[in-house]
């Protein structure tokens, strides 16, 4: 074989090479049937625990790493304030209780007040009525020398008399009426004082309620900071806890691989810790923007140079029932991810 042939060989492999490789890049990888990763890791939606009110810490129930269940007492605030605090509150209510009935009492005398005003007035008017008629009649028997000047006097004087009576009675009782308005509104002021001293002990017995720390999901202790005898405030972190029997993975694939990658799809995981041991899962979501999209130094792509980087994409991937190995699984554990994108997917 001539040497002349050899490089011009090797020229031609290494020309295939980069044409497979351009391939690769802007096609090839997304129709491959089995996608995989290695940048993949197992994770949990952990919560904070932190109290909803201040206060000193009298117990610590909980050790890191412990499981918990949910509502379970996990530490205990000094009660003393907020008991006290109740105490006040339902003294208000004992209060807002006499104001009410000392008011209707109040009403139910002014309605009798009331009655007694209009039966006065009532007789006024009779009696001015008879008066009336009485000066009608002297006043004619005086025209016709029956009766004397003197009876007429007297039964205008009556008259007159019997009159200032009923205007007097008359704002006796419209006095009265605007009384009872009077009492009648002080009646619902003392009502909605009520709901406000009700609610103050709602409040005051929820608070008491909260220096009791429960556990908001179940899952093992961690990243506990709280120790007895700490002053804490209000959404100050305590501990973490983190739901063991919540697990997912979360797999970053280039964008180039996730053309034919659908929910639903089976995954083949392997854990680099458990070696051997090959768990199954199922794609579930893709996430709406790319990893570097939430960076804290955003890439300027408008100005200078451009160099194109491939992206990747977060895809949560559930685990199947994996029997008791799955219990063997940590958060942040490295997995190695292979999904078949060929698969028909059931919903």
């Amino acid at each position: 074989m001539s040497k002349k042939v050899l490089p011009v060989g090797l020229a031609a492999i290494a020309l295939l090479a980069v044409v497979g490789g351009f391939k690769l890049a802007t096609g090839t990888e997304s129709e491959a049937q089995v996608q995989t990763t290695e940048d993949a890791f197992v994770q949990a939606d952990v919560t904070q625990v932190a109290p909803q009110i201040g206060g000193q810490v009298s117990q610590v129930l909980v050790k890191d790493y412990q499981h918990v269940e949910q509502g379970e007492v996990i530490a205990v605030l000094d009660t003393q304030p907020w008991e006290i605090a109740l105490k006040q509150a339902k003294a208000t209510v004992i209060n807002a209780y006499a104001a009410i009935g000392y008011t209707q009492a109040q009403l139910k005398a002014q309605k009798g007040v009331i009655a007694q005003a209009q039966a006065s007035l009532k007789m006024d008017e009779t009696q001015l009525a008879q008066a009336q008629y009485d000066l009608t009649r002297y006043q004619g028997m005086y025209k016709d020398g029956s009766g004397t000047e003197h009876q007429a006097h007297l039964a205008q004087t009556q008259v007159d008399t019997l009159q200032a009576q009923t205007q007097k009675d008359q704002a006796i009782l419209e006095t009265a009426k605007e009384q009872l308005w009077v009492l009648q509104a002080r009646l619902e002021q003392a009502n909605a004082q009520m709901e406000t001293a009700k609610a103050q002990e709602a409040d005051a017995q929820l608070n008491l309620s909260y220096t009791k720390v429960t556990a908001p999901i179940s899952g093992v202790v961690t990243q506990r900071h709280v120790q007895q005898g700490n002053f804490v405030r209000v959404g100050e972190s305590l501990l973490t806890i983190v739901p063991m029997d919540a697990l997912y993975v979360e797999a970053n694939f280039r964008e180039t691989q996730i053309a034919n990658m659908a929910e639903g799809q089976p995954v083949s995981l392997s854990v680099d810790a458990l070696p051997g041991q090959i768990f199954a899962g199922k794609v579930v979501s893709f996430a709406p923007a790319t990893g570097s999209s939430f960076s804290a130094l955003a890439a300027h792509n408008a100005t200078g140079n451009f160099t194109k980087i491939v992206q990747r994409l977060p895809v949560r991937i559930a685990l199947q029932d994996n029997g008791a190995q799955q219990a063997r699984l940590k958060v942040g554990m490295s997995v190695h991810v292979e999904v078949d994108t060929q698969s028909v997917v059931r919903h």
